[in-house]
């Protein structure tokens, strides 16, 4: 999956680090430049090689760069290692914050002679060298990933969705996700053409990918935030919960999942980005999302994501608590808070997961709270449970 790839990545960092402190040690260390790690015998067509022709510190084959998976047979008689050379080499692998299982143990190392040491040292440097190679080798490929994906979404038609648009839009969120691919993304113009499929597109689908992938890039990165805001993501969320989505019913559940991840791509907007906050107050969406609870049910996925908004926008921005207080809203507000706590309260999500009727009256509940609803009509239980 992508996101294995990705933490795959972050790896990739440590070990070029490793390897570059690795070869710098071994020909600092050298008595002489080039001096053989590893002699490699010349029948040995399976070499690997590591750094420069003018540095090398393990011998290969010509035919190395072809062969790169094969394995390079290393015994105690063709390891040249000197003393301070095995001494550098314990320092920088057995210090690595997770050094590698490979490496010999205290009771393994008790049991070898010095020659038989010094080989598995060798060993398990050249391992490294070979996964660092591979590790580097990936990160251009997700670089080709990145703009393969970027280019699926620019050409994408407004008019229908397509199994490969989808599936661009699925990996591109999985993906964004890492800082550095979120980046990469959102130079290529990612951003914008997602938050003009959530805006235009005819299919419910498409436009619900591409919520999802916009909340997942932009989330506290203030560069892509201005970028979806710029893009016009606040006047496309506000259209959509206005105008198609209320009431985000179960009975509607397309309806619900891309009104959720709206609000997810909302949310992740206004996340510490006080000039996104500015634009969703000055757009009225608080006033939406007041409207939106005065319905008598709500998806238990989008009522737990309106919750969490109200709460944050409470707590975490300067100016929200006054503009909720504005033309009524913080009355309404509480009012239908309140009637969401009731319909909790009467078992209106009884039939879902426990961990959904959980959240649900976490979230309801912390939004009250925040808000500082009198919530008259509530019983005392309900701000004392989980549900």
């Amino acid at each position: 999956m992508p996101r294995r790839r990705s933490a795959r990545a972050k790896v990739t960092v440590l070990l070029a680090a490793v390897a570059l402190a690795l070869a710098v040690v071994l020909a600092l260390a050298s008595p002489t430049r080039g001096e053989a790690v590893v002699a490699v015998r010349e029948d040995d067509p399976s070499a690997c090689a590591a750094g420069n022709s003018d540095e090398t510190v393990i011998a290969s084959s010509p035919d190395s760069s072809e062969n790169v998976d094969s394995k390079v047979e290393v015994t105690p008689e063709n390891v040249n290692l000197s003393t301070e050379q095995v001494d550098m080499l314990e320092r920088v692998l057995y210090g690595l914050p997770q050094p590698d299982v490979r490496l010999p143990s205290g009771a393994e190392k008790a049991r070898m002679s010095p020659e038989e040491y010094k080989a598995a040292l060798a060993k398990v440097w050249m391992w490294r060298q070979e996964e660092v190679r591979k590790a580097m080798e990936s990160l251009d490929d997700e670089a080709s990933i990145m703009r393969r994906l970027a280019g699926t979404i620019a050409n994408a038609s407004m008019d229908k969705g397509s199994p490969e648009l989808l599936e661009a839009l699925a990996d591109a969120e999985d993906w964004v996700s890492e800082l550095d691919h979120a980046t990469h993304f959102g130079a290529l113009g990612g951003v914008q053409q997602c938050v003009a499929l959530m805006g235009g597109h005819a299919d419910a689908e498409v436009r619900t990918a591409a919520a999802y992938a916009v909340g997942s890039a932009i989330k506290n990165k203030p560069d892509l935030q201005m970028m979806a805001l710029e893009s016009g993501l606040v006047q496309i969320v506000r259209s959509r919960l206005e105008d198609e989505l209320a009431p985000c019913a179960a009975s509607a559940p397309d309806k619900a999942r891309e009104c959720g991840k709206m609000l997810y791509a909302l949310s992740s907007l206004v996340r510490g980005h006080p000039v996104s906050q500015a634009q969703v107050i000055e757009q009225g969406l608080l006033e939406v999302l007041a409207q939106l609870l005065a319905h008598d049910y709500i998806d238990p996925r989008v009522l737990v994501k309106v919750g969490a908004f109200v709460y944050d926008s409470f707590t975490e921005w300067p100016v929200c608590p006054a503009q909720w207080s504005k033309n009524g809203t913080s009355t309404a507000l509480c009012e239908n808070l309140e009637h969401q706590a009731e319909n909790i309260v009467a078992g209106a999500y009884a039939s879902q997961p426990q961990h959904l009727r959980q959240q649900v009256g976490i979230k309801v509940r912390e939004a009250l709270q925040a808000a500082k609803c009198a919530a008259t009509g509530l019983p005392t239980s309900f701000f004392e449970s989980d549900e």
